[in-house]
């Protein structure tokens, strides 16, 4: 027998004396693998367990929770704006009801002075429905200074009696709500004066 086989004997003779017994004494053993787990760490390993499966339980309530809550929004941003369009509608059925009227006349009755009469009162009901809901006229007045954000040039014009950059006359009349311009007045606009041309 070889000087190095009997010293790792004597080695594992030691470490089996050392250990109270008569058989040697493994790799295993002597760097304490396979010794039975720690009685908490089981307790702890379903303690995570509970906490990861609360936590992937709330995490899908949460997520059922928006998805109900987006739905409910939708839902109601839609009967919202249906109750608008029915609010705006109801206010013009009144315009309806002028023009039924005038349609009903008979056209061998009715003089043109009537027939105007009528149209105007349903242009002043029509206005007066689209006031109700925050229409207003955009009708600049001869004169007026040009606002480039509430008119729209169409042509400039030479005026003596009106400045430069100030409105001549009114093609088009503009509305607003608020202060959003729906459609801006259409004008016209002095121009500049030309100078006198001489020799």
């Amino acid at each position: 027998m070889s000087e190095t086989k009997r010293r790792q004997e004597k080695s594992v003779g030691e470490a089996s004396e050392a250990a109270g017994t008569d058989r040697p004494v493994t790799e295993d053993a002597r760097f304490g693998a396979g010794a039975p787990e720690e009685p908490g760490q089981d307790a702890q390993l379903k303690e995570l367990t509970a906490r990861l499966d609360e936590a992937l339980a709330a995490r899908k309530r949460a997520l059922a929770d928006f998805a109900n809550y987006q739905r409910r929004a939708a839902e109601t941003e839609a009967q919202a704006a249906e109750a608008g369009v029915a609010r705006v509608v109801r206010s013009l059925l009144g315009v309806l009801d002028h023009f039924d009227l005038a349609l009903d006349q008979r056209s061998q009755e009715i003089t043109l002075q009537q027939l105007l009469g009528g149209v105007k009162m349903a242009r002043d009901e029509l206005l007066k429905a689209l006031a109700s809901h925050g229409l207003q006229r955009l009708q600049p007045s001869v004169g007026e200074e040009f606002d480039p954000h509430r008119h729209e040039a169409v042509m400039r014009e030479p005026a003596g009696d009106v400045a430069s950059d100030h409105i001549v006359s009114v093609v088009q009349t503009g509305y607003m709500m608020g202060e959003m311009v729906l459609r801006p007045a259409k004008v016209t606009v002095a121009a500049e004066p030309q100078p006198d041309g001489g020799d």
